[in-house]
């Protein structure tokens, strides 16, 4: 009977620690983000790890310095060296190009194109559905059933892995999505680009856009489109005008019923 019990208390252990197969514990931009302060900080010097997560902002035994170092190895934006508290790391030749190229630089897409398939977890699924990516619950299922995935660690990987392609302009087939002549980085209008790959007519001609859908409940959902190519004084007027609008809204809410079935709700 002992034995039997210390089995069985065992195998309650072994699932405690279900651990995942390797992924990214961040998306790719989270994991850009990480390496523009490590690099304002250590430049491309090789530094101990305690080290580089004080320069992150984090404790040397902090969860979170840890998890932001292990995105940036992921993506290869980071090298490290050695092991325990001798672990050294260093910027990357990819994570150094990300650096210096300026912001809209054409030549980014391909670097962030080439950190988004390092993740082996990442290419298996663009490989596994190359004509496209099936729902969230489909993948799920694949990664539970067949590659033996934590079913908590599930939701936040597809999460991030969604935001990856969006960010590196990656289909689900890894082909970009959006292509960019030399002069410029402007879209040679024979592809589909954004998030939801749709253009608009304006008077200088047609303007990229990416949406946000939002899901409210079981068939509703919120949805908010807005130009690909906003800079940061657009962007800032964008969320205060958006800032505004939800206010007003919150009071219509508050003296009107709710709509009892909406088909969707366009911000």
């Amino acid at each position: 009977m002992a034995d039997n019990t210390e089995t069985i208390e065992n195998q309650a252990d072994k699932k405690k620690r279900h651990r995942s197969p390797p992924y990214p514990s961040a998306s790719l931009p989270e994991a850009v983000g990480f390496a523009n302060t490590y690099y304002q900080a250590q430049r491309r010097n090789t530094v101990y790890l305690e080290a580089a997560m004080k320069s992150l902002g984090y404790k040397p035994d902090s969860s979170g310095g840890f998890r932001a170092i292990a995105a940036m190895i992921a993506f290869g934006l980071l090298e490290d060296e050695g092991s325990g508290k001798t672990r050294k790391v260093k910027l990357s030749d990819l994570g150094y190009k990300l650096m210096v190229l300026p912001d809209g630089d054409p030549d980014r897409i391909p670097l962030y194109q080439e950190a988004a398939r390092k993740p082996t977890i990442y290419t298996e699924l663009l490989k596994q559905w190359a004509d496209g990516l099936p729902s969230d619950d489909a993948i799920s299922k694949y990664l539970i059933l067949e590659r033996n995935f934590n079913p908590a660690s599930v939701s936040p990987l597809l999460t991030d892995f969604r935001r990856t392609l969006e960010f590196s302009k990656l289909t689900s087939a890894g082909i970009i999505s959006e292509e960019l002549e030399d002069n410029g980085g402007k879209p040679d209008g024979r592809k589909n680009t954004g998030q939801d790959g749709k253009r608009h007519s304006t008077g200088d001609g047609e303007t990229i856009m990416t949406s946000l859908v939002i899901p409210i409940r079981e068939g509703v959902e919120a949805e908010f489109r807005f130009p690909a190519n906003l800079n940061k004084d657009e962007f800032g007027d964008m969320k205060d005008y958006i800032d505004t609008f939800l206010k007003v809204q919150e009071r219509k809410i508050s003296r009107t019923p709710a709509q009892t079935n909406p088909q969707a709700e366009d911000l």
